[in-house]
């Protein structure tokens, strides 16, 4: 199903003229967080359903520049209006208020404390890489032909921490 959407979301950014890839992407994704809202794909369906809105929004807004440029400002209006309804919230829909205001002289848009949503930021988790447990640091298929034996690591347990000093070895060079 999400494979579906993100099919449909791909094929909407490459040339989408009546927006029928971008519905088909908004009601998979939709369906899906109706029926499944605690999935743990939940935060991907939303930051590609904020794509699918901006793709939306240029897609629209790129009709209305492209028919005011050769003076179908009718045309134009109901593409700038259709984003101002929909999107009226966003910041994108800015630029959408001043060419309206620049066609439609009657159209005053809202003060600029007018209260729009950012786009929303999705944090990353910080994580740290896990130690590797196991003794061998290549192993001969790995290597390319270079090594005929594994290649021991002398030290597996050693830890690199700035804030601990480094016990000092116990055998010498000959030793190994």
């Amino acid at each position: 199903m999400l494979d579906l959407a993100d099919t449909y979301c791909i094929l909407a950014q490459y040339g989408d003229g009546d927006g029928a890839w971008a519905a088909k992407c908004i009601e998979i994704l939709d369906q899906f967080a109706k029926d499944y809202p605690d999935d743990p794909e939940m935060s991907w369906v939303r930051k590609t359903r904020m794509k699918i809105d901006e793709i939306i929004l240029e897609r629209l807004y790129g009709c209305a520049v492209y028919n005011h440029r050769i003076g179908r400002d009718d045309t134009a209006r109901t593409y700038l209006v259709e984003i101002i309804h929909n999107y009226g919230d966003r910041e994108e829909a800015k630029k959408a208020e001043e060419l309206l205001s620049q066609i439609d002289r009657s159209y005053t848009p809202p003060p600029e404390n007018y209260p729009r949503k950012p786009a929303e930021k999705f944090p990353y988790e910080r994580s740290q890489i896990p130690t590797e447990n196991s003794p061998i640091m290549i192993v001969p298929e790995n290597s390319g032909g270079k090594w005929l034996l594994p290649v021991r690591d002398l030290k597996s347990d050693v830890r690199i921490d700035s804030s601990k000093k480094i016990p000092e070895r116990t055998f010498s060079d000959d030793e190994i």
